[in-house]
């Protein structure tokens, strides 16, 4: 290679391995450029900081809709009114997709247009109806069905909780028997739902593969059915909600619902004395559970009180 050469090689190699021009620079000025990335990240932010700011004027122009103000209250003690729930909902603000019916009862599932989420809605008596919202207007927990609207509709009471369409009997039903792991979920689940019904002297005396349920599409164990459901005294204390879980995850471990005869506390009692796995057909599958035995056994024992179960639990941990 001579030096009169190197100049045009050094060219050659400049031009092959230029860089090319941005797409803007090759569309006339007639025409829209092309965007980048920066551009539409930029667009993008800008969106979503107009959309705050005109959240924050409509937060500003309308205090007296978003609060309830009391006499002689702090601003921090002023809360949101609750519009999600206890409303009632007009004819056209409620769309109905279709009906089912589980367990005799007849439900039919709803649009709510102003929330834009879907509801499951039963028609009952006026009389039952006002005692199971009177119990459900007062609960919010992730363990318990949320009432999501009530009226009244031709002398009856329309209740509308979130949708679960699916019952843990139901879940039963499929050829796949719960182990360790979801027994234990199912456990924690409805065990954090009874320690917030204890709290508020709640007891729901009607638990069983019906009554819970199974949230879409979070997947959240449910507590719902709340029609035989009572307040308390504050020196009562019932150990059946207590009784009633624990035959629950019994019927789980079994992987399908227990005769007659075996669902009950003095049958249980009796294979326990018998140093037996509570009467399971398949013992051998459960002897290694230990900490799931052990927590069944503080469920069916009474040499505790039900309050005490309920606050300081054997076998599990609780999110409450």
């Amino acid at each position: 290679m001579t030096e009169q050469d190197s100049p045009m090689t050094t060219n050659s190699l400049e031009s092959a391995f230029s860089r090319l021009p941005r797409p803007q620079r090759v569309l006339d000025l007639s025409r829209p450029n092309v965007p980048t990335k920066s551009a539409l990240f930029q667009k993008q932010k800008s969106i979503h900081v107009a959309s705050n700011n005109k959240r924050h004027v409509d937060e500003d122009c309308e205090p007296i809709l978003a609060t309830k103000v009391t006499r002689g209250a702090s601003v921090a003690s002023i809360k949101p009114l609750d519009t999600k729930t206890r409303c009632p909902i007009e004819g056209d603000a409620m769309q109905t997709l279709g009906k089912f019916t589980q367990h005799s009862v007849e439900w039919t599932v709803c649009v709510l247009k102003s929330l834009s989420t879907v509801v499951m809605v039963k028609e009952v008596s006026r009389t039952a109806g006002l005692r199971e919202k009177s119990i459900l207007e007062r609960l919010e927990h992730r363990n318990v069905a949320r009432l999501m609207f009530s009226d009244l509709h031709e002398q009856k009471m329309r209740l509308g909780i979130e949708y679960c369409r699916f019952t843990l009997l139901e879940v039963l039903y499929v050829n796949l028997k719960p182990g360790e792991q979801q027994i234990h979920y199912i456990a924690c689940s409805m065990f954090d739902a009874l320690i917030y019904l204890a709290r508020h002297k709640i007891s729901h005396r009607s638990i069983n593969l019906s009554s819970i349920r199974l949230t879409v599409p979070d997947l959240r164990l449910v507590l719902s059915e709340f029609t035989s459901a009572a307040i308390l005294d504050t020196s009562f204390e019932s150990h059946k909600d207590l009784n009633d879980l624990a035959l629950v995850l019994l019927e789980c471990m079994e992987g399908r619902p227990l005769l007659s005869e075996k669902r009950s506390t003095d049958f249980v009692k009796g294979q326990r004395a018998q140093n037996k796995v509570f009467g399971l057909s398949d013992p051998e599958r459960w002897t290694g559970c230990k900490v799931l035995v052990d927590f069944l056994d503080e469920l069916f024992s009474e040499e505790r009180s039900a309050s005490t179960k309920l606050s300081k639990p054997v076998g599990i941990q609780t999110a409450s």
